[in-house]
Formats: structure tokens, C-alpha cells, sequence
């Protein structure tokens, strides 16, 4: 049977109501946070609801019905308030749309989770259900979080998602401890953090995000670059979720097959059902550029053009990433991906060639 939190909340719609609660956040030492959003048919995330836990009471504030965009800022700002999130990236990055964001002490339980040695990438409901035995509902996993008014199923929801963080915490930092690992938690976090709050999508830059195969020639790669940015540029531009311009897997198809005209290109994005055709002679411009280029640096590190001596060195590096996982319970990936690798071993530098990752694989 789901034991489901019979809780005081508070769903707050105007800002006399917040200023009569106000106090109680203001003085906490710690504040658990999430949000609900929507962005199934947009480019832009839509705020519809943030949820708050202190020592004293949980709430919901409603951004559709006042703007409280100073209120996080300030209560994130907060240098002595331990932050509470479950993997908190897609809450900082709708965050970051709603109000001036800096986010100091933060404490990510999903990734708490990962040097604790439980599943990776685990979430929330699992995480609870994991260590504090509660089953959470999930009728409200799929609400349409726009539509007003909320229903009490949907609140009640909403706050079950702040009010196991505290808990939470306590038992990853004892995790933690038992473990040894807080040092190394602590550094990650940190290093996450600040990806999260330095890396801001733009149509320059939007190819760096994507997963793309390594072993594409140079000229591929820059046609994926080009295309990427381009496709960035449109869904900003009217506000459609990227993959509804083109997906992922059809700018690989394109760049791997590098079609000699229109009609080649045309078969290769038929099977993209929501590619609209009036983007044709673009993305056929961009081909066309990368198609006729000489030599061209790599965007990417090409692992293609790995010497023996690199490979073996690589497949040594894998060996000792999964032995350390093995003896920490950290997941491998964690620790280091075939990307990794590959930097480390072509240039000396990376993530294996700082903090943690070096001191451990040096032991």
C-alpha cells in the first residue's frame, strides 16, 4: 500500500501570501527544491510551478499567477543554506530562464547517489522508495502542469518531491562518510555546478552538446557542427523543440552519407517524419558546403585516427576505469567515458588529468 505524505502545505498564489511564510525560509539552514515545467512542444521550458521544503513546512509557488523570480534568487543566493535538489540540471537550466540565478551549496541526492554506490542516473521515487522505504504515487507523472486550476492530487504530488530531500541527505552524507568519499562528491558537485551555470545553449555553441561518433572524418564532423547550430537557430527562432527541425540521428545519417543532391538528401530525411520540406534547400546549402571542402580540422577528437600505441593505451585506461569502479562502487562512466579517454590519451589533458580522477587513477 503507498504510504503518501499527509502534509500542512501551502499553495501560494500571491505575494502577501508568501510574505506571511516568508520568515520561515529565510532562517532555514537547509531548502529542498524542485520544479514543474512544460516543453513538449516548445524550445523554451515553461515554469509552471516551484516546489520548497524547510525545517518548518513545504510549498508550492505558483510563477503563473505572481512573479516571486527575487525570491529564488535570493533564497539560492543564500551562502549558508545547504541547496537540496534531485539531479538538478533541468531545474537550474528553467531556473536560469525565470530569474538572475546563482546557486551556492548546492547538494544534488541523484548524484550523492552515484559516489554512494546505488544505481546511477536513479530517480527521485526510486532513490526515496530506496532509502527511506516510502512508495511515492504516480498517477501525477504525466499531468499537464500549465492547466489551472491544480488539482489537490497535483499538489500533493508536487510537494512529495521536496519532502523526502532532507532525508535523503542525511542518508547519502552518512553514505558518504562511511564510504569516504565526501572529498570527492564535494569536488564533482562543484565542477558540475559550475557546467550547469557557465554553459548557456546558443546557436554558436550548440553542437558542443551533441553526441556525436567520434570516428566521423573531419569533413562529417563539420557538417554536423553546421547543422547543429542551424537547427539551433530555427527552434530558438520559433520556439519548437530542436528534434521537431531535424533529429539527431538524421544529421549523422546526412553527415555519414554526405548526399551529392537533392534528391539523395531527400530520401535520407524521409523517414523524419516531422522534418518540414521548406528547410530543404538550407540544409542541402550546408552539405554542399562541407561536401566540396579539402582538409579540415576535426571538431571533435577523431578516434579514428588512433596510432596502436593509443589504442593499447586507451584499452589499458578502460581496464583500470572498470577495476576502480569495481573497488569504489562508483559507476564507470562516472569516472571516465571513451571521450575521456580519448582526450587523455591525445592530448595529455581532460577530466582524467584533474582533481579526483588523476589522484585515483595514479594510486
Amino acid at each position: 500500500m503507498n504510504k503518501i505524505l499527509k502534509s500542512n502545505h501551502k499553495y501560494i498564489t500571491t505575494r502577501s501570501q508568501w510574505n506571511e511564510i516568508a520568515g520561515c525560509f529565510e532562517r532555514c539552514r537547509w531548502l529542498g527544491l524542485d520544479t514543474e515545467f512544460m516543453r513538449e512542444r516548445t524550445y523554451y521550458p515553461q515554469l509552471c510551478l516551484v516546489q520548497l521544503a524547510c525545517e518548518e513546512m513545504s510549498v508550492c509557488l505558483d510563477p503563473l499567477s505572481f512573479d516571486f523570480s527575487d525570491i529564488i534568487s535570493r533564497l539560492l543566493a543564500e551562502q549558508r543554506t545547504v541547496k537540496i535538489l534531485h539531479s538538478a540540471s533541468q531545474d537550474i537550466e528553467v531556473l536560469g530562464q525565470y530569474c538572475d540565478m546563482q546557486i551556492n551549496n548546492l547538494f544534488d541526492t541523484q548524484l550523492a547517489a552515484e559516489f554512494s554506490g546505488l544505481e546511477p542516473q536513479i530517480g527521485y521515487a526510486a532513490l526515496v522508495q530506496s532509502l527511506i522505504g516510502i512508495e511515492l504515487p504516480k498517477s501525477q507523472t504525466r499531468s499537464n502542469w500549465a492547466k489551472r486550476p491544480l488539482s489537490s492530487k497535483q499538489i500533493e504530488y508536487s510537494i512529495n518531491d521536496v519532502a523526502y530531500l532532507k532525508s535523503l541527505y542525511d542518508q547519502l552524507c552518512r553514505l558518504l562518510n562511511e564510504k569516504s568519499l565526501v572529498d570527492w562528491f564535494e569536488e564533482e558537485q562543484g565542477n558540475e555546478l559550475e557546467r550547469m551555470l557557465s554553459f548557456q545553449v546558443t546557436p554558436e555553441n550548440a553542437y558542443m552538446n551533441f553526441k556525436v561518433s567520434h570516428r566521423l572524418s573531419s569533413q562529417a564532423q563539420q557538417l554536423v557542427k553546421a547543422v547543429v547550430n542551424w537547427r539551433e537557430k530555427i527552434a530558438q527562432e520559433k520556439d519548437r523543440p530542436k528534434f521537431w527541425i531535424i533529429k539527431d540521428k538524421t544529421v549523422t545519417d546526412i553527415a555519414q552519407n554526405m548526399p551529392g543532391s537533392l534528391k539523395e538528401l531527400k530520401t535520407i530525411v524521409a523517414e523524419d517524419i516531422r522534418f518540414n520540406k521548406k528547410y530543404l534547400a538550407q540544409l542541402y546549402g550546408l552539405v554542399e558546403k562541407f561536401r566540396h571542402q579539402g582538409d579540415v580540422d576535426a571538431v571533435w577528437l577523431n578516434s579514428g585516427k588512433l596510432s596502436e600505441a593509443q589504442k593499447q593505451q586507451i584499452n589499458s585506461l578502460r581496464k583500470l576505469i572498470m577495476i576502480k569502479s569495481e573497488q569504489y562502487r562508483i559507476p564507470s562512466t562516472r569516472l571516465g567515458t571513451r571521450k575521456d579517454m580519448v582526450e587523455f590519451v591525445q592530448t595529455g589533458q581532460g577530466r582524467l588529468a584533474q582533481g579526483w580522477r588523476a589522484q585515483l587513477l595514479k594510486q
